[in-house]
This record gives C-alpha cells, structure tokens and sequence, in this order.
C-alpha cells in the first residue's frame, strides 16, 4: 500500500531536532510515520533523553507505521527555505519512502525495526517542579522554536518527563527529560499545568 503526505518543511525539520545518530538504536535514526488513536497522521522522533511528535492530520489506517530514514531527512532539512510543503510517499510493500521538491525526487528504504511507543511518555499534566536539562536540548528546542515561528514553554515537571509546548500551536508537543533524577525539586505556587494538544 501506497501513502502520499503533503508536510509542512518546518514542521517536519522541527521534529527532526529530537532524531538519535545513535547507530546502536539505527531504529531510531529517522522520523516515525504513525498513526494517533483517532486514525489520524502523527510523526514523531526521539533520542531515548526527548522527543518530539506533531499532529499531521492526514487520515491513516490503524496500525499504520513507517520509519523515514534520517539520511533522507537530513536532505529535506537541507532544502532552502522557499520551499514551505513537501510531499513525502511511503511504499510500506516496496518498503520505500520517497520525497518530491523542486529539484528532485529522493528515494530510501524504510528504517526497519521498531520504534517505541512514545505516546505515553507526553505528560497530560505536570506538577511545576523546577528541572535541568541538558543545554543542547534546550537549544534544539530553541531551534524547533524559530521554525515553527512559536516560543516553547517549558511545562515543569520535576524529576518526570517535562513537557514543551509552542506558543499559539496545539500541533505540536516536545517531552524532555531533566539531567538527573537527583535534584532537589522547588515547587513554586502555581505552576503545575495540564497540558492540552490535540492529539
């Protein structure tokens, strides 16, 4: 079977910020084409410390499940700004996913393997708890930011997976997990959140 996703460019380069070059993990090296719940398109990726997953929205059988290698992700991140769509096909029986702009047509084999269910690691709530994190995340993050043309909030959560959302966007959702499981937590007053997305 035969799938074709117009993507937003920036949507997906923000989402390939939280992909591993872990080549241990090499099922983890690419973007995760899934399916939500509701049947819906998400993609998502992670490096086992963050992840990061955006509502597509285009319809999707249940069970649905491809990994999009992070050498032709790298290409399409290379891809100049003007080009605000791109149009990605995955063959799951030729086991292909190919992407279309411009100036080409790249094609790749799918990622094989599995990846981990990462639904369950978003946080519906947070409890405000403060937390460190890992200073390149934050940047990647910042990164992700700029892209979507949306400031992250930090959703504190202590010692737990913390949650980051983009200001304006219910799309889009980054968990993070602080630098150690040792810290002394502050809770201000407050600050504890339930997180709403629309996936």
């Amino acid at each position: 079977m035969t799938y074709t996703f117009q993507i937003d460019l920036n949507v997906l380069k923000a989402v390939s910020t939280a992909m591993s070059n872990e080549e241990t993990r090499y099922y983890l090296n690419g973007i995760h084409f899934t399916a939500t719940k509701a049947g819906k398109l998400a993609i998502e990726a992670t490096d086992g410390h963050r992840a990061m997953r955006a509502y597509i929205g285009h319809e999707v059988p249940e069970g649905f499940a491809a990994i999009v290698p992070d050498t032709l992700i790298k290409a399409l991140v290379k891809l100049p700004k003007r080009i605000e769509v791109i149009e990605i096909e995955i063959n799951q029986d030729a086991g292909t996913a190919k992407a279309f702009a411009s100036n080409g047509t790249i094609e790749q084999s799918l990622v094989g393997g599995t990846f981990p269910e990462t639904s369950r690691i978003f946080p519906s709530k947070t409890n405000g708890k403060a937390a460190r994190f890992n200073g390149k995340y934050v940047a990647d993050i910042d990164k992700a930011g700029k892209l979507l043309e949306a400031d992250p909030i930090f959703h504190f959560n202590g010692e737990a997976v913390n949650a980051v959302l983009f200001q304006g966007r219910r799309d889009i959702i980054c968990a993070i997990m602080p630098i150690n499981n040792h810290q002394k937590n502050v809770d201000p007053a407050g600050l504890a959140q339930t997180i709403d997305v629309c996936f």
